[in-house]
């Protein structure tokens, strides 16, 4: 006979939200950064979108929301994130260098690097 505790578990892992694998829309697009901003934390965020709280967590990093969803466990409590630093400039670098560096390191770990290019 399964323990109430049980019970409850199968239940909680059983039901799904509402929008489970269905696309965002603009207007929840919109709803989630209007919560982002007013505080509420990740689970009132879910419920109120019919959304599990990781699916409300990748969409906030897809749209680049700024700040941070207030945490359930901290009590609601939100703290701004740090602006992300600019990304540094990719350098260029030739397919000649890039092959050199290529060969170098076979040397170096003691592996043969062999580097082939086709056209198709």
């Amino acid at each position: 006979m399964a323990t109430s505790t049980e019970t409850k578990r199968k239940k909680r892992l059983g039901r799904k939200p509402r929008n489970y694998f269905k696309r965002w829309t603009s207007n929840e697009d919109q709803t989630l950064i209007e919560l982002v901003q007013s505080g509420k934390n990740t689970r009132q965020i879910a419920r109120e979108l019919g959304r599990s709280g990781p699916s409300v967590w990748g969409r906030k990093q897809t749209l680049g929301i700024e700040g941070r969803i207030a945490s359930s466990k901290r009590g609601g409590k939100t703290t701004e994130s740090p602006a992300a630093p600019a990304p540094a400039p990719r350098e260029t670098v030739s397919l000649e260098a890039l092959v050199q560096g290529l060969k170098d390191f076979g040397r170096k770990s003691g592996l043969k690097v062999t580097v082939s290019f086709e056209n198709d």
